[in-house]
């Protein structure tokens, strides 16, 4: 008699993951809002953060930077010029302010 193999789908490790209860160490699915074993309600997860919110960051990381650069222009000559970096640091501003609004908005929703 011949052996017969079963069907194998892929496997896909997003949902082999295996995730436990915080109060008892019982295991649990994703899908899951309360622990089987004990009772206790489960906190959904953190998802990771999104394109904007990290493109936000990051504009406010160089907005800082532009800030200390134009401070520096004041006092040293090895600096770009202080109009040029203050115009540079007032449109980073402007974009800062705008894609933490988008960020924000995208959160909420």
């Amino acid at each position: 008699m011949p052996d017969i193999i079963p069907f194998r789908a892929p496997l896909n490790w997003h949902y082999m993951a295996i995730h436990r209860c915080l109060d008892c160490n019982s295991t649990i699915k994703d899908s899951e809002k309360r622990c089987w074993a004990c009772g206790s309600e489960i906190k959904p997860r953190d998802t990771a953060p999104k394109l904007s919110a990290r493109f936000a960051s990051a504009i406010n990381f160089f907005f800082i930077l532009s800030l200390v650069v134009t401070a520096a222009s004041m006092f040293t000559d090895l600096m770009p010029p202080f109009l040029r970096c203050a115009t540079v640091s007032g449109v980073l501003f402007l974009v800062r302010s705008s894609a933490g609004e988008m960020a924000q908005k995208k959160r909420k929703s």
